[in-house]
């Protein structure tokens, strides 16, 4: 290739580098402008689903020849909570109901059980059940604030029947206890009917359910929010749908401080609104 070819390729380059410049400058551009125009409807609302209402009706006009329009939204919402949080707005989106920390609870006894009670905060009252159904209902009802239940056994994998009995009654994790005293080396956790945060809590799981495209593209901000996250399974591996519009549903963990936590809960509703929170807690841990 002679000299002269070399010039005109590199020309070429050139403006295409400049064109690309120009693209993501009008992209960051609309991205900060449909915020603005958003955040000033949302500010009105006093409900979380009339925000989400805002937010997907503004996706769907936006012009259908956007490529990425999954990752767009992330960058709008992203950009919305963090306009909101700079400008002291505390819209409807951040807001998660919780009351305080349980404080009694009940429990199957047992010697394993009994060596995760020097964890329980100081003054809670703590009551036996009959097996661990009668825990759950009991926390589900409401005679309890909590119930203590194993989690994991020593392989580290959910103990089924424990797992089905927590989704049947739809309890919230409040703590997770991780045990190595020598006898067991398991995870029980302290679960209530309703978001019980102690004030470290620093881990909130979300179940959630949309396509595959879109979980990705919000998990991906995570850390921008300062968090860590990981894909879930149903996403990664061989278990992985080959459409990426295909609809999922899947169980994940965000880990960092609770404020952080609540702006990334802003994002997760408007950009999945069929995400639910299963837990919002703390570790304790009891090595020997």
């Amino acid at each position: 290739m002679d000299h002269s070819a070399l010039l005109a390729l590199r020309g070429l380059l050139e403006k295409s580098e400049q064109t690309f410049s120009r693209a993501n400058a009008f992209i960051d551009l609309f991205v900060l402008e449909s915020a603005e125009h958003l955040l000033a409807k949302m500010r009105e609302k006093k409900e979380a689903e009339e925000c989400i209402t805002l937010f997907t009706e503004y996706l769907l006009e936006a012009d259908p020849r956007i490529l990425d329009k999954d990752g767009l939204a992330v960058e709008i919402a992203l950009k919305i909570c963090n306009l909101a949080v700079e400008r002291g707005i505390n819209l409807p989106v951040f807001q998660i109901e919780t009351l305080p920390f349980p404080k009694d609870l009940c429990y199957v006894k047992s010697h394993l059980a009994e060596a995760v009670l020097p964890l329980i905060e100081e003054g809670t009252a703590v009551y036996y059940a009959d097996d661990f159904e009668d825990a759950c209902a009991q926390a589900a009802e409401g005679k309890r604030q909590g119930c203590l239940l194993p989690y994991m056994g020593e392989d580290r994998l959910p103990l089924q029947g424990i797992s089905r009995l927590i989704d049947e009654y739809d309890l919230k994790k409040c703590r997770l206890f991780l045990v190595d005293d020598g006898t067991q080396n398991t995870v029980y956790l302290l679960l209530s009917c309703a978001l019980r945060p102690s004030s470290e809590a620093n881990f909130l799981e979300i179940m959630t359910a949309g396509s595959r495209r879109r979980i990705e593209k919000t998990l991906e901000r995570a850390d921008r929010c300062r968090l860590l996250s990981a894909l879930p399974a149903p996403l990664r591996g061989l278990s992985e749908p080959t459409d990426g519009e295909q609809t999922v549903f899947c169980r994940f963990t965000l880990q960092g401080n609770g404020e952080d936590l609540r702006l990334f809960c802003g994002i997760l509703r408007l950009c999945l609104p069929e995400s639910s929170i299963c837990g919002f807690y703390d570790k304790a841990e009891l090595i020997e």
